[in-house]
Order: structure tokens, then sequence, then C-alpha cells
């Protein structure tokens, strides 16, 4: 049997399928609702463990990852997006979206991400696939963005906040820019190399763990 050529928008539909299934066996999908039992240092903590993530890795994927592609509408979809993490100062949202709850970023936050963080870092050590697993991460976080980012908001909702331009910003910027590096992503494949899947396989399953770990059940 002929075997079927591999698929980047069915191996980003199955992380999406992943992550909501995730997150339904969690406790996070009754957050901001009737009967959820999570403690206010529990909600506090999931938006800690957010911005350590994303405030401290997401600009600096971004920038490896344009300098490391081969292919010309990738490059021109990175920085593009980079340019708009810039502008509209993505990071300082986020910085006053989860401190309007005083839910910064402390020690434990970084520790319990360190060990999937690293393996994250791990993936621009290769120059060869620098490129491609960067893009793979970065493809799948965008993609994802707006399954998990209600719950962000209805996390930060349930702590008193009021101010929603963070999530309200990526909840429609994302889905542009998934579609575009996903776009981006199949370009890249092409570009040639031993075995492109491997790679995407990999760096798709390295990026699932880190929302996983963020999006931990409620210690």
């Amino acid at each position: 049997m002929k075997k079927r050529p591999f698929d980047v928008g069915n191996q980003i539909q199955m992380c999406k399928a992943n992550l909501r299934e995730h997150l339904r066996r969690s406790v996070w999908e009754r957050v901001g609702k009737k009967g959820s039992t999570i403690s206010v240092s529990g909600r506090k903590r999931l938006l800690g463990r957010y911005t350590t993530g994303v405030a401290a890795e997401f600009q600096a994927w971004l920038g490896f990852t344009h300098a490391q592609v081969k292919n010309e509408y990738a490059k021109s979809v990175l920085l593009s997006n980079l340019v708009c993490e810039f502008e509209e100062n993505h990071i300082g949202m986020l910085y006053e979206f989860v401190g309007q709850v005083n839910a910064l970023p402390i020690p434990d936050d970084r520790q319990r991400l360190e060990v999937v963080s690293r393996k994250m870092r791990v993936l621009f050590e290769d120059r060869t696939w620098a490129g491609l697993a960067g893009l793979t991460a970065l493809t799948v976080l965008e993609s994802t963005s707006p399954i998990f980012i209600p719950i962000l908001a209805r996390t930060a909702k349930s702590l008193g906040a009021d101010n929603f331009e963070y999530t309200d910003c990526h909840g429609s910027a994302d889905v542009k820019h998934s579609r575009e590096c996903e776009k981006a992503l199949g370009h890249e494949m092409a570009t040639g190399g031993d075995d492109p899947v491997a790679v995407v396989v990999d760096a798709s399953s390295i990026t699932m763990h880190f929302l996983y770990q963020i999006f931990e059940d409620a210690i």
C-alpha cells in the first residue's frame, strides 16, 4: 500500500485535538464557571506559569527561528509576527494582564517549567533543523492559542480582572498568525533535508508537553 504523504494541516489539527482533550480532562475546563473548585493560589499560578513560559521565551524563539529558516515566505511571516510583538508591546500587555490580579511569576513557576523549557531550547541547537523545528513550535503555539487563551481570560476574570487587552488581542491576531505559520511550515519543509517529517513530529510533541506543563492541574 502506498504511504500517504505527510500533511502539515493534519499534524496541527491533531495537536489542537490533543490539547482540547487534555484541558477537558483537567480542572481548567471549569475555571471561572459554576462548580469550579480551583483555589485562588492555583489560579494565580496558572497565570504565573504561562507568563514565565511566554514572556521569557516567545520573542526569542521568533527571532532565532527567523534567522534560521530557509524559505523566504517563512522569513516574512516570522518577521511580521516579531514586529507585531514589539510594536504592540505584547510582553508589557501580558504583565499588565497578570499584574492586575497579583499573579506575576514567582520562582516556583520557573522551576515547574524548567525541564520542558530546556527541551524547547534544545530544538534550536542543531542549526541544520533549527528553523524548521522552531517554526513548528511557533505554529503549534499560534494554532492552539484560540483554545487556551479563553481559559486564561476566564481565570483572570475569576480573580477580579477587568483589563482583557492581552487576551482580546491574541484571540483575533493568532487566528491570522496560525494560518500564515501553517502555510510557512509547509514551505519550509519543502526546502530539503533528510527527514523533515521527523523534525516536525518531534517539535510538535515537545511543544505540546510545554503547554501541558503550563496547564497542569492546580496544586
